[in-house]
């Protein structure tokens, strides 16, 4: 089962009860989360980065949004592969 994870690095997100929203804050929060979706049978996360302000905003340079997006596939690689 592959999901698509809207991925958001920095300051976990909270959702209208308080609590972080999945698949946002540090890395380590994230690689959490995505050991309780491997836990519910998820096989492959999809990690989309343009919901991050950096990399998608039109207002961005170019440029500057493939650094950041550069930066995060590093930091998001699969701890073996870092």
């Amino acid at each position: 089962m592959v999901v698509r994870g809207v991925v958001r690095v920095g300051p976990g997100e909270r959702g209208p009860d308080g609590a972080r929203r999945m698949l946002t804050g540090s890395v380590a929060q994230i690689w959490g989360d995505v050991g309780w979706l491997a836990e519910q049978g998820v096989t492959e996360v999809f990690f989309d980065l343009n919901w991050d302000p950096a990399v998608g905003s039109p207002d961005v340079a170019p440029a500057v949004a493939v650094d950041r997006a550069t930066d995060l596939v590093h930091a998001l690689a699969p701890p073996g592969a870092r």
